[in-house]
């Protein structure tokens, strides 16, 4: 979700600069509930200025409130038509919430006055992915990447859309460049785990969700997926390495409580 980062004219009064300012600085830093306070210190000098209000509404996405961020960006658009970052911003967030129809429209009337925004191609590709409609999903992605090649939330999203179309070479490459520009992006990372496991190619497989959990620990579909990467011998190995019995006393039915921190993905997500 990005935010507007423009920093305040001198012709704005200066308490309403000066808490916009500090909210934009605790915003990049993540410290959001004291870039909420000023955001709110700044709109009780000017309740109606968009900046503001946009990034509010960025703001409350992040910390997990969809649908009140998605009320302030139609806010935002209400008092700033011509606001491309919002509109992108908005068409995300109704496409995450499902409300697709409403999402390409907002998207549409954006593109109409902003033709070259990679922003909004990439939105549109998205929205236009979860409706199913492949092909021109990946039209309006590739454009976008034509003239932004550093989105990784596009490369991914061409990514599933050529794994859709039966294409899973392409998907592949895809995902990768999505890896390329952001490594930290355990979706793209689960993905391309999942697709190198269906293609039986289980060592990359197991390599690229090792790395995955370096960067989320706790993420399940990368966990889940790197159980089906184990093999035989990775499980003898860990045996003997941790002390437990593999293959497993078959004599006792009973499967007894694992202890902490023993089993073959013990220790996985910090290997380096």
């Amino acid at each position: 979700m990005k935010r507007d980062d423009a920093v305040p004219t001198d012709t704005q009064p200066a308490p309403f600069e000066q808490a916009l300012r500090s909210a934009i600085q605790h915003h990049q830093a993540g410290r959001l509930a004291a870039a909420e306070q000023d955001y709110r210190a700044a709109l009780s000098f000017q309740p109606l200025h968009p900046q503001a209000i946009h990034n509010l509404g960025a703001l409350a996405i992040q910390a997990g409130n969809p649908e009140a961020g998605a009320a302030l960006l139609q806010q935002a658009l209400r008092l700033q038509p011509e606001y491309p970052d919002a509109a992108v911003n908005l068409a995300v967030v109704l496409n995450n919430l499902g409300r697709l129809a409403e999402a390409e429209a907002v998207i549409t009337r954006a593109l109409a006055t902003h033709p070259d925004h990679p922003g909004m191609a990439a939105a549109l590709g998205m929205i236009l992915l979860n409706e199913g409609r492949l092909a021109e999903a990946e039209s309006a992605l590739l454009r976008s990447l034509f003239r932004d090649p550093d989105r990784p939330d596009a490369w991914f999203s061409l990514g599933i859309a050529l794994l859709h179309q039966d294409r899973p070479e392409e998907a592949l490459e895809a995902l990768r460049e999505a890896l390329n520009v952001r490594p930290d992006f355990p979706e793209a990372s689960t993905h391309l785990g999942l697709l190198l496991l269906r293609l039986d190619r289980r060592e990359e497989a197991h390599a690229v969700l090792r790395a995955a959990l370096r960067f989320a620990p706790d993420f399940p579909e990368s966990l889940f997926h790197l159980a089906w990467t184990i093999t035989e011998e990775d499980l003898r190995q860990s045996a003997d390495r941790d002390g437990w019995e593999w293959p497993p006393d078959r004599g006792d039915e009973r499967v007894p409580d694992a202890a902490p921190g023993i089993g073959p993905l013990a220790g996985l997500a910090h290997d380096q």
